[in-house]
């Protein structure tokens, strides 16, 4: 059982220092492949015919043109030949910050990973803004609390979206066409503790209300 755990302590650490050196350290991607040695592999592109690489790049630019719904995307890219594509299983793939150079892993966020992006990080923060807002008056499947633009960054003033990582709300900064400082994700639970206690903070002098 010691052997077991010293074991996997070393390829924790290992992938660790993997992220540290910019390297998404997870399981596969797709629309990526890895190359390399194992304990060594890193991601590129996948160029082969058959790939869904330029099919995930097209779902993220159709859906953040804002005239077709999330079914409507998925039911394009099936006409076009995506046959095993679902609609939960896109809506993962446009919240998937990967897809845009960046990752997280353990919680921290990488900003600057070291594998080609598929698409700009406007059009990744565009698509979650779009995504965090109701449409056709219908509720989405995932409900944020601070969702919809309820929150603004105090350093950049841009919106603040969340996303689905692991079961658990996450929320950041989209830091859209401005440089901004703000990197790290903040689970809801955390980011509602701030808010209560602040408003507890609150107090109301005029007696008459």
């Amino acid at each position: 059982r010691q052997y077991s755990n010293n074991l996997s302590e070393e390829v924790r650490k290992g992938m660790d220092q993997k992220a540290e050196e910019g390297w998404f350290p997870g399981g596969k991607k797709r629309g990526y492949r890895s190359v390399g040695d194992s304990g060594h592999k890193t991601w590129v592109i996948d160029d082969a015919p058959e790939s869904e690489a330029s099919y995930i790049k097209r779902a993220f630019y159709l859906y953040d043109s804002g005239n077709v719904s999330l079914k409507r995307t998925c039911q394009i890219l099936q006409n076009e030949g995506w046959a095993n594509i679902s609609k939960s299983q896109l809506h993962l793939i446009l919240q998937d910050i990967f897809y845009c150079g960046e990752f997280t892993w353990r919680g921290k966020h990488y900003i600057a990973a070291n594998h080609k992006p598929l698409i700009p990080k406007h059009v990744f923060y565009s698509v979650q803004e779009r995504l965090n807002r109701k449409t056709n008056g219908k509720q989405q499947k995932h409900l944020f609390l601070f969702g919809n633009g309820v929150l603004k960054c105090g350093e950049c003033g841009r919106a603040i979206v969340g996303a689905v990582q692991k079961g658990h709300h996450y929320y950041y900064c989209t830091r859209f066409e401005r440089e901004c400082s703000q990197k790290v994700y903040t689970r809801e639970e955390k980011l509602e503790e701030q808010i209560v206690g602040f408003f507890e903070g609150l107090q109301i002098k005029d007696g008459k209300l």
